[in-house]
């Protein structure tokens, strides 16, 4: 992708080569999740729960993003509730999931 790209024009050529409806997806997230756009980075996720059998623990699924997370987490709301961060690497692919304490690395945060 070209470096003269915002990442909100960035993140429309990942959803297009994905497949992905872009701007249902930004009304689905609207509705029931997050948008966030700035010039460092566009973020969709939504609120989830990472499940162990018998237990679950809180979460957010990422279900599209370019830049730079740090932003998006230092607003999230639920930031000190939150156990995981789940995201695919590609549109139907296995979810990985990453600590969200490890998110909370930054000063500023």
């Amino acid at each position: 992708m070209a470096n003269d790209m915002t990442p909100y024009e960035q993140a429309q050529c990942v959803a297009r080569r994905l497949g992905m409806d872009f701007h249902r997806m930004i009304y689905d997230h609207l509705e029931r999740g997050y948008v966030y756009s700035s010039p460092d980075c566009f973020i969709c996720a939504v609120d989830c729960v990472r499940e162990f059998g018998e237990y679950s623990e809180p979460g957010v699924f990422v279900t599209l993003a370019v830049g730079c997370l740090d932003h998006f987490i230092s607003i999230d709301p639920l930031k000190d509730k939150r156990k995981w961060l789940g995201f695919c690497r590609e549109d139907g692919g296995e979810v990985h999931w990453i600590p969200f304490s490890r998110l909370l690395k930054s000063d500023h945060i």
